[in-house]
């Protein structure tokens, strides 16, 4: 039952209703306190700012419904300090494999709207997989799987693996199999798992940034230089709803928008439909 309802809200993220079902739900199964954090977001999001919190107003006699519903959502949360985490926001967004990858300090955290994780910020090689940052992506030996000795060819005994040896025909060891990548020496991205458990709507690549030529703001189709901030590779390339870039009759490997933001939205949407993609979801309604 659970899994038909979270799979009705993943394939619908711009819907309420399959949210307040997957409420009603929690509550008739003894999670009332998640049921009321899912309705009380809803409610919130239909009803707006009110526009206290910017002027360092919260209207404590319930004269005002939204600072009401605010005050309840932290408190739905659970007690927190600066730094850390309320109990039940660990439990519900943080502890779990995604979770922890999307709430790691540099990252910037998601954030939580109507019950769920609608909008995330994470580098682009976290997002789509890449080489790993522990090892530097070499991959471990294919000889000794980083322990540094093989069986003898004659079977015997184990003597050192031959990849281990210098120039200098000193045996130096061969690396040690990296944890975070099992020694593949790439990362596996969060993409499809992160599609798969949340209704993810705008995904934010912080270490991504549209290049200005002229008047417009260009994602590249080629790197150009090692660390290139906007090339953003082939595949999410080819699912930019930008128009390409051109000078004079001459069109460019790049895709273009007038402006910045307008780039970055392009990007988001473009790894929206991977993501969807990824986890076999149907491509979202485009806003009009």
């Amino acid at each position: 039952m659970t899994d038909a309802l979270l799979a009705s809200i993943l394939d619908r993220p711009e819907d309420d209703l399959p949210r307040l079902v997957y409420a009603d739900w929690l509550d008739e199964n003894g999670e009332h306190e998640r049921s009321e954090f899912i309705r009380v977001q809803c409610e919130l999001a239909k009803l707006g700012d009110c526009g206290h919190a910017a002027k360092s107003l919260v209207m404590l006699d319930g004269s005002c419904n939204v600072c009401s519903l605010q005050r309840r959502e932290r408190e739905l949360l659970g007690p927190w300090k600066p730094g850390q985490y309320g109990e039940n926001q660990f439990k519900w967004f943080v502890d779990n494999p995604v979770g922890r990858v999307l709430h790691a300090a540099e990252y910037a955290g998601p954030t939580i709207r109507r019950g769920f994780v609608e909008s995330v910020r994470l580098p682009l090689a976290a997002f789509l997989g890449g080489a790993c940052g522990q090892c530097g992506g070499e991959p471990v030996c294919d000889m000794c799987d980083g322990t540094g000795s093989v069986e003898h060819h004659c079977g015997n005994g184990v003597v050192n693996c031959p990849n281990g040896y210098g120039d200098d025909n000193e045996f130096l060891g061969c690396r040690p199999k990296c944890e975070d990548c099992s020694g593949s020496g790439r990362t596996e991205g969060i993409a499809k798992r992160l599609f798969a458990s949340q209704p993810i709507q705008n995904v934010i690549a912080i270490d991504c940034h549209p290049v200005r030529i002229g008047s417009v703001w260009n994602w590249m189709q080629r790197r150009h230089e090692p660390e290139s901030p906007h090339f953003v590779g082939q595949e999410l390339f080819d699912l930019l709803d930008l128009p390409y870039a051109y000078v004079g009759d001459e069109r460019m490997d790049a895709k273009c928008a007038p402006s910045e933001k307008e780039a970055m939205d392009g990007l988001s949407r473009a790894m929206v439909r991977l993501g969807r993609s990824l986890a076999n979801l149907r491509p979202l309604e485009p806003v009009v």
